[in-house]
C-alpha cells in the first residue's frame, strides 16, 4: 500500500491488498490517521473488479469516515502518488475538509431524444459559475461523449473539462454519488473557482520534421503528404531528421501522428495537435493508416512518444500550468491508456514527476480510455493525453 499526506485538511491512500475488505479498511485507515475529522468530500477511484461491490465499498466508506459527500468509479488501474495499480482489486482514496464540489449523475444514451439531452445538460450547465471547473467521468458505452462535448463547447466556448472515459477491459463500470449507483452514464465533480489552481495536460510525446498537408485520403487512410506518398514521407524523415534514439523509440512502437488543431495558426508547437497512432504502413498502396479520420487539407506532423519524452513533457506541462508554484493540496490523474509505456503496477513516470514538483500532494486517479482537455481553445477526447488537475483548499 503507498499512503501520502499533503496537509492534515487532505489525505489519500492506495492499496492493491487482494482482499475488498481489507483493502477498504487500509485506505480508510490511512486518511483518517493522515487528516482526522469528517471530510467534506471522499473520493473512491476502484479497479473493474470492484465494479459489483462499488455501493458496499462508498457506503462503507461514507460511514467511517462521515463524508458529508462520497463519489465513486471504477475504471483501470486506479493512481496514487507514486504508483498506478493494475486490473486487480485495487483502491485510491481522497479525502477532503476544506474543498466542497458540486456533483451529480448523469443520463445521456446515444439514442436519446433531444428534450432529454437538454434536460440533461441543463443539470450539468446548472452547477456551473465562471470559473468552476467540471471532472466528467462518463461511460463511453451508454454516454454519448460526442454530443455532450459539442454541446458543452458550444455553450461555455473556451472553458476547460478534465476527467474523460473510464476503461474497464470488458467489465462493468460503476458510478456512486451519495446513496446512489448506476452501471452507467457519467459521474460529475465541479470544483469551485477558489479551489482550482491549474490544469495540465502532458502528451508525452514530441514534433519531428516538418508539419505536412494530407493531399490524399480516404477515411483513416492517408496515401498523399504535400503531394507525395505519405510513405516516402516517412522514410524520407527516418533517414534524415531522426537520431539513434529516435530511431529506437519509433521500432519500440511510438511512432505518432498529431493532426493540427488550429490550422489558421503561423506556426505549431506543443499542444497545438491531437495525436493519433499509426497503426499500419502499407508499402504496397502506399499509405498509413491512423486512428481517425483525416480529411484531404488537414496538417499533420509526424511525433514520437517514449518514457524519457513523456517525462520532459509533463515537467514541461506541469511547470507551464503553474509557473508560480501555487501550493497544491490536491492532484487529479487521468492517463489515457494509450499514454501508458509501463508495466502496470509499477511506479510511473507521471506520478514520479508530480511528487518531485508538487511535493507529496494527495492524489487519486486513473487510467481512462481516453482523457478530456482543452487543445486550441476546444475541449476535446484525447486518446493518447494525461491530463492534471491542480486544487487548492
Amino acid at each position: 500500500m503507498i499512503s501520502q499526506e499533503s496537509s492534515r485538511t487532505h489525505s489519500s491512500a492506495l492499496s492493491c491488498h487482494p482482499e475488498l475488505p481489507v483493502a477498504l479498511g487500509e485506505v480508510v485507515g490511512r486518511c483518517v490517521e493522515w487528516s482526522p475529522g469528517p471530510p467534506s468530500l471522499a473520493f473512491v477511484a476502484a479497479s473493474p473488479s470492484v465494479s459489483g461491490a462499488l455501493s458496499q465499498v462508498c457506503r462503507t466508506a461514507t460511514a467511517l469516515l462521515e463524508s458529508r459527500m462520497t463519489a465513486g468509479f471504477t475504471s483501470e488501474s486506479p493512481i496514487g502518488l507514486r504508483e498506478r495499480l493494475g486490473p486487480q482489486a485495487g483502491l485510491s482514496l481522497l479525502c477532503s475538509r476544506s474543498i466542497e464540489p458540486n456533483a451529480l449523475l448523469l443520463s445521456q444514451p446515444f439514442d436519446a431524444s433531444q428534450a432529454s439531452l437538454e434536460h440533461e445538460f441543463a443539470r450539468f450547465a446548472g452547477l456551473l459559475s465562471d470559473g468552476d471547473l467540471p471532472v466528467v467521468i462518463a461511460d463511453p458505452h451508454s454516454f454519448d461523449t460526442t454530443t455532450f462535448l459539442q454541446r458543452f463547447n458550444r455553450s461555455f466556448p473556451g472553458r476547460t473539462m478534465s476527467g474523460g472515459t473510464v476503461a474497464t477491459g470488458g467489465l462493468p463500470c460503476g458510478f456512486y454519488l451519495d446513496g446512489v449507483t448506476t452501471n452507467g452514464g457519467a459521474l460529475v465533480i465541479v470544483f469551485p473557482r477558489h479551489s482550482v489552481v491549474a490544469t495540465a495536460l502532458s502528451f508525452g510525446a514530441k514534433p519531428v520534421g516538418q508539419p505536412l498537408t494530407v493531399t490524399k485520403a480516404n477515411g483513416c487512410i492517408i496515401e498523399g503528404l504535400s503531394s507525395q506518398s505519405a510513405v516516402l514521407r516517412l522514410e524520407e524523415l527516418m533517414l534524415e531528421s531522426l537520431s539513434p534514439t529516435d530511431l529506437v523509440d519509433i521500432a519500440e512502437g511510438g511512432l505518432r501522428l498529431g493532426v493540427v488543431t488550429n490550422e489558421y495558426a503561423s506556426t505549431y508547437g506543443r499542444g497545438d495537435f491531437n495525436l493519433m497512432s499509426i497503426v499500419d504502413i502499407d508499402n504496397e498502396v502506399p499509405a498509413l493508416t491512423v486512428t481517425q479520420a483525416t480529411p484531404v487539407g488537414s496538417v499533420v506532423q509526424f511525433h514520437i512518444q517514449s518514457p524519457q519524452i513523456a517525462q520532459d513533457d509533463l515537467t514541461l506541462a506541469l511547470a507551464e500550468a503553474n509557473p508560480s508554484r501555487v501550493k497544491t493540496d490536491m492532484t487529479l490523474v487521468f492517463a489515457g491508456t494509450e499514454a501508458e509505456r509501463e508495466p502496470l503496477g509499477t511506479k510511473t513516470e507521471e506520478q514520479e514527476v508530480i511528487a518531485d514538483m508538487l511535493g507529496d500532494t494527495s492524489t487519486l486517479g486513473a487510467s481512462l480510455s481516453t482523457v478530456f482537455g482543452n487543445v486550441g481553445g476546444v475541449t476535446r477526447e484525447l486518446p493518447q493525453c494525461t491530463s492534471i488537475v491542480l486544487l487548492k483548499g
